[in-house]
């Protein structure tokens, strides 16, 4: 009896260690549309190998707001999001959403929409307080346009 409790108080202390969860600073979303499934991939700046995608390249991508009249056809690839930090810039934030849509292989971003979230950064596990904040977001759905209206 007592060698089953101890069994189950160290595996219930072991699954608590492996829960145990360290944030990361994540900056882009990317969902993927696959036939009425939805998949998505978080790309981590910290963990992921990109392709070094040139500037010419990101500003070749098209951006259109949320309602602008549309005057081609497409072809839904996935909805993008880029998360800004603390003290990130608008200019940045645009480069890194439009390099998301090269990755892809899009020619364009519809329906983009800028927002804020509130955040907040600390320390793990300790005392210090925690910085609350908002930041920017830009979102949209990017796009291969198929054929000219």
């Amino acid at each position: 009896m007592i060698k089953n409790l101890k069994f189950a108080i160290l595996f219930i202390f072991l699954s608590l260690l492996t829960s145990c969860s360290v944030g990361m600073f994540s900056n882009s979303n990317f969902t993927y549309f696959d036939h009425l499934k939805k998949v998505e991939y978080e790309k981590s700046s910290l963990t992921e190998v990109h392709k070094k995608i040139s500037n010419e390249e990101s500003d070749s991508i098209k951006i259109f707001v949320e309602g602008e009249t549309l005057d081609f056809e497409f072809e839904k690839i996935g909805l993008i999001e880029t998360l800004g930090a603390q003290h990130s810039f608008e200019e940045d934030l645009l480069i890194e959403i439009k390099k998301l849509a090269v990755e892809r292989n899009c020619d364009a971003i519809i329906n983009f929409k800028k927002n804020y979230t509130d955040r907040e950064s600390g320390v793990m596990f300790s005392d210090a307080p925690r910085t609350k904040y908002t930041s920017k977001t830009f979102s949209g759905i990017a796009v291969k346009i198929t054929k000219k209206i």
